[in-house]
């Protein structure tokens, strides 16, 4: 579909160490060279995938492509090679908040307070934006070397036309996300009733 269709320019690239795997796909570290620009590259083979995981797909790919904002990880492009499709994304060294707590033990609290505010003021983009994360852990917020916070897997998010923290219709109800970080109301399916934002911020 068009949402999912590769950009025009295509971009030169090669690939190097295997960052880390989710339910669809596997990311590596490539470059651009061309530019120069090291990148974060989810490789996903739609040819394994159901027409609900490629829907899904498509989404997350289409509502990358609108984000623009430095608390949230950037998108750079996509293409198609056979039956694989490239994302292209901003390469956050860092790695996530997970993989920083495993290896340098627990944050202290300004640490935590500002790690936290940037995560929220991401947050608070989406949701002025209609967009519902659906999967805030550890694992999907990542860490830039000057210690920026910013948002990263779009996969189980949705874009709601209802206001933010307002309530949603029920077409953006659907039990997605990692389901030990699910808010309750998630889990029950009730963020109609009770706001898909509040869900995030759980």
């Amino acid at each position: 579909t068009a949402s999912a269709a590769p950009d025009v320019d295509r971009i030169r690239w090669r690939k190097g160490e295997r960052l880390g795997a989710g339910a669809v796909g596997t990311v590596f570290q490539g470059l651009n060279v061309d530019t120069g620009e090291l990148m974060a590259i989810k490789q996903i083979d739609s040819a394994d995938l159901s027409a609900r995981e490629l829907a899904a797909l498509e989404q997350e790919v289409s509502l990358l492509r609108s984000f623009r904002h430095p608390n949230i990880v950037r998108y750079l492009g996509a293409q198609r090679e056979g039956d694989t499709l490239c994302v292209f994304l901003e390469y956050v060294p860092g790695g996530s908040v997970k993989r920083v707590l495993e290896r340098f033990g627990g944050f202290e609290e300004g640490l935590v307070r500002r790690y936290t505010r940037h995560l929220l003021v991401g947050l608070e983009y989406l949701h002025r934006n209609g967009i519902a994360h659906r999967d805030i852990k550890g694992g999907n917020v990542l860490v830039a070397l000057d210690g920026v916070i910013k948002l990263a897997d779009f996969g189980a998010s949705k874009r709601i036309s209802a206001p933010p923290l307002a309530g949603a219709s029920r077409t953006g109800t659907g039990v997605k996300g990692t389901p030990q970080w699910m808010a309750p109301e998630v889990v029950r399916e009730q963020e109609a009733e009770t706001g898909w934002g509040r869900a995030d911020i759980w």
